[in-house]
């Protein structure tokens, strides 16, 4: 590629920043569709932090705030290493789209994967003194395989290794923090992931930590949040504590916007950002997509430079019987929020995307004097609570949230901004066997202003929805598990059933990811991501 060529592509795919993804990720990881954040912990009176499945899935119940160093009786110095080793195969069962008449690729027609293959290594140091004082510090390296189907093939292994193979490679820093302890006090300074929130599949509460929604269903279960910088403080007062949290930067969302299956831009996709960002790509390797993702996220971002903090406070009292958490926090939302120029688009409409190249969109562009959009990060105020109960071998849970601005995204990719109310009403059926779970929960969202005329994506004004995850062990080797969401407005459900052999520091799983729904909705948006897995496990 030619330093010119490199120059257009900048600028093309510059065009095409603020593109953000409309579906969240969740807390519970590996398993959980877009929108599902959540936290777990061991019991009611366990802290959630980052933690790494080492092969056991964990309960969801309180996190409340503990002195990690307790776990090194007094007077003694403790040093824990852990970690695993994995190795996933992904083959998709959806195919490419179609080229142009003459043959030729058709920049109108996105991507698709009909491969992956992910290879991670996580590793976590901790070394805990006396009771007092704990050192945290994790990483993970990263490498992902790809192969890209060539467009007009029939299916997921037509022309195996025919279309075009790249590789990324990821190595993250997780959490790496300090932390002192008192009798009543805690302090924790540095990276670290901070669950609020009660809910297994989706939690409105979990907004200090942002989140990781490349693959939204097949991620482990913790690495769908990002450790976010926090100074933590926990006064310990008996029935109540108090949190207070702050944190001197904001950390955004971390997606694809085009290029890879679970991006933001599918052949559902408004033709304007298919023929944009596909002209664009032909300028790029696609070894280069991956590097180029962070720059499509946003125009603006919230300054760096400790001007623009973040922070908030969470409230637990444990009632005889009832556990309630009150939560504050003063922050951006995870989104950006995208607003296309009209002139911009009127530029675009006389050009023939199907046929385009860079040189005639960059012409298109020129006369704009600037970017033809601005994507920007919205601050918001949040208030929510969450309660906790048992009956019999029932856990009874109920999270609230309300944003005072909440960016949604309308069919056409533009930023939707309304005051938000979410509400999570979950029932755990508990059996004192982890291996042998049963959750099932509701879900609720309202907007308070009426979406445009045009209708969001993936919501409504109202939506109504069910997650959950069956979990069953069978003479302690074979796990069945089935895993899901769906809504009923607009109608969509994407499922993820799974069978594991589990042995004492190794698992195997294989399982299917199935996603489907009416128009507009998020299992149609992203239909065509049906695919099958095998998963390889080492605990270290």
């Amino acid at each position: 590629m030619t330093s010119g060529n490199g120059r257009v592509a900048a600028a093309l795919l510059s065009a095409a920043l603020g593109v953000a993804l409309a579906a969240r990720g969740d807390e519970r990881g590996p398993d959980v569709p877009p929108s599902s954040p959540a936290s777990g912990a061991d019991d009611a009176t366990s802290d959630v932090v980052e933690r790494i499945d080492d092969g056991n899935p964990t309960t969801s119940e309180s996190p409340k705030p503990q002195v990690f160093a307790a776990t090194a009786p007094a007077n003694e110095e403790r040093f824990s290493l852990r970690g695993f080793l994995l190795a996933q195969g992904i083959a998709g069962l959806g195919k490419a789209g179609d080229p142009l008449p003459n043959g030729a690729p058709s920049p109108l027609t996105v991507p698709y994967d009909g491969l992956h293959e992910r290879t991670q290594l996580f590793l976590e140091l901790k070394f805990a003194r006396k009771g007092a004082f704990e050192a945290v510090v994790s990483g993970l390296a990263g490498y992902d395989w790809y192969d890209r189907e060539v467009q007009g093939s029939s299916g997921p292994f037509d022309n195996l290794h025919a279309g075009q193979s790249r590789g990324t490679w990821d190595p993250q820093l997780r959490e790496a923090y300090a932390g002192v302890y008192w009798s009543r006090l805690d302090l924790r300074l540095g990276q670290q992931r901070l669950a609020w929130g009660r809910a297994d599949s989706r939690s409105p509460n979990d907004v200090l930590n942002a989140y990781d929604l490349r693959d939204p269903l097949l991620l482990e279960q913790e690495l769908t949040h990002l450790p976010t910088p926090l100074a933590r403080v926990d006064l310990d007062l008996g029935a109540v504590t108090l949190q207070l949290v702050g944190s001197p930067v904001f950390v955004p969302d971390r997606f694809d916007v085009y290029g890879s299956n679970w991006a933001l831009v599918q052949p559902g996709s408004p033709a304007l950002f298919r023929g944009l960002l596909g002209v664009a790509a032909r300028a790029v390797d696609p070894a280069e997509e991956e590097a180029l993702q962070p720059l499509l996220s946003a125009t603006t971002r919230p300054k760096g430079n400790l001007t623009e903090p973040t922070g908030g406070a969470r409230l637990a009292i444990a009632f005889p019987g009832v556990d309630f958490d009150a939560y504050y926090h003063y922050g951006f939302d995870g989104l950006p929020n995208l607003q296309f120029d009209p002139r911009a688009a009127a530029a675009l409409s006389q050009v023939n995307l199907a046929e385009a190249t860079p040189g005639s969109l960059l012409s298109a562009l020129g006369q704009l004097g600037g970017l033809p959009f601005t994507s920007t990060y919205v601050r918001r105020h949040h208030l929510g609570f969450d309660l906790q109960t048992t009956v019999g071998p029932f856990a009874l849970r109920l999270d609230a949230g309300h944003d005072s601005a909440k960016v949604f995204f309308n069919k056409d990719l533009t930023g939707f901004v309304s005051k938000a109310f979410e509400g999570v009403l979950s029932v755990e059926y508990q059996t004192g066997d982890i291996g042998k779970t049963i959750i099932v929960e509701l879900t609720g969202l309202h907007l308070s202003d009426p979406p445009p005329t045009g209708g969001l994506l993936f919501h409504k004004q109202d939506l109504l929805g069910l997650a959950g995850v069956a979990r069953w062990t069978f003479a302690d080797r074979l796990e069945l598990e089935l895993r899901g969401e769906g809504s009923a407005r607009p109608q969509s459900f994407l499922v993820r059933p799974q069978i594991a052999l589990k042995f004492e520091r190794f698992w195997i799983k294989a399982g299917a990811v199935l996603v489907a729904g009416a128009a507009g909705s998020l299992g149609d948006y992203y239909q065509r991501n049906d695919s099958l897995y095998v998963t390889l496990k080492q605990s270290l």
